[in-house]
């Protein structure tokens, strides 16, 4: 601990992007109690910096590893050095490569508590790999899904009590739904014309987000006859894959669909874009926890999740949304012609959101779920003492 009696706690990242886990360690920064812990940060990528706040705040010391020129050896020398200048209790490192370079940078540092936290195994032979060698130094590894607790028992050799599951949290206060004033204006901010519905599939540009599926589906439903005149979609989502995010495009132009479909930058206040939508149609071919589904189900936005990324069960089939395969076509299609006909029907469009948001608010509100973590960092430090 510090002199001030906190405890002294190192974040590791290698994005600090509108992701998932830019958005998690975001929400950590600013609501881990002040009082009892002291924060630093370390991102390894300094591209496409999206909470480009923390590195202005107070409640953080935030820095670039490596001038965020990327992840090589500079980077785990850069580590190792903080790892041994800071002396941090804790070392909580957020998925993939920051995993990678933390852990073996551990290797030449004393550090009481080093936990993992996996957002997705799949995938990924080199985190197999990776994994099991570096399994002895960690105190704990956190996911946030069944889905992947499995797969790092399975594939990496993890033993069950050696993997703790804690969902992603949530502020379900600021994701809510709008009035209607604010919805409306909501809608005209994103170019959603008056009359006109608008659908979305919201992430990364990238394989596992699967654009190509929404496309075949979309493709599906108008050949049919069965996609409606006042129907638009969107892909909100940054290029990762410039390759596959050509494919995209060039799908979508093949197809027909350029009047259909726009493309659209990611989005830094989401609560506006989701009360916009009429509906999210999210083909993944695997997730962690999706933070799009949470976030929109508490902003009362239905949706249509595939099975391959519902690994913790955040929708209930004709109950709190629509469920799908995304590996078969004619599914992923029925399941966005039921979520288009959900716009009509008023009624069961709040049933079905109505039990969405309770869901999330139950299991994945902020405050529980910090203090969750916030138990769990003390536990760790309690146990090393003993």
């Amino acid at each position: 601990m510090n002199r001030a009696g906190r405890v002294r706690l190192l974040i590791g990242t290698e994005y600090l992007n509108e992701g998932g886990v830019g958005r998690q360690i975001h929400y950590l920064v600013n609501h881990l109690d002040p009082e009892r812990f002291e924060l630093h940060l370390a991102v390894l990528r300094g591209r496409d910096l999206f909470f480009t706040d923390l590195f202005e705040s107070d409640r953080v010391e935030a820095r670039l590893l490596n001038r965020g020129r990327g992840v090589g050896p500079r980077s785990w020398v850069e580590m190792a050095g903080l790892f041994r200048s800071l002396e941090p209790d804790i070392v909580h490192l957020f998925g993939g490569k920051a995993n990678h370079i933390g852990g073996l940078a551990s290797l030449f540092a004393r550090l009481p508590v080093l936990i993992f936290s996996v957002r997705s195994a799949t995938g990924s032979r080199v985190n197999d790999v990776v994994y099991r060698l570096l399994r002895s130094r960690q105190s704990l590894t956190i996911v946030n899904s069944e889905g992947t607790r499995r797969e790092l028992v399975e594939r990496s050799g993890y033993r069950p009590e050696e993997v703790e599951v804690q969902h992603n949290f949530l502020d379900t206060g600021l994701f809510r739904p709008l009035e209607e004033k604010d919805r409306e204006a909501a809608r005209r901010r994103f170019g959603i014309g008056e009359g006109r519905r608008c659908f979305a599939s919201i992430g990364r540009i990238a394989p596992q987000k699967n654009q190509l599926a929404a496309l075949e589906a979309l493709r599906r439903l108008k050949d049919g006859g069965r996609l409606a005149e006042d129907v638009d979609f969107l892909f909100v989502g940054r290029e990762y894959d410039a390759g596959y995010a050509r494919r995209v495009r060039e799908r979508c132009g093949a197809l027909g669909l350029d009047g259909l479909c726009r493309f659209h930058d990611p989005v830094r206040d989401v609560v506006p874009l989701y009360n916009a939508l009429d509906g999210i149609f999210q083909p993944s071919t695997y997730e962690g926890l999706s933070n799009v589904v949470i976030e929109a189900q508490a902003c009362g936005t239905p949706v249509a999740l595939s099975t391959e990324g519902d690994n913790d069960g955040l929708v209930e089939g004709g109950k709190t949304g629509i469920s799908f395969s995304a590996a078969d076509t004619g599914d992923a299609a029925r399941a966005l012609g039921e979520l288009i006909a959900l716009g009509k029907d008023r009624e069961r469009r709040e049933e079905v959101t109505r039990r969405a948001r309770a869901g999330v608010v139950r299991r994945f509100s902020l405050e529980g779920q910090i203090a969750k973590l916030q138990e769990t960092y003390e536990r760790l430090l309690r146990e090393r003492r003993a």
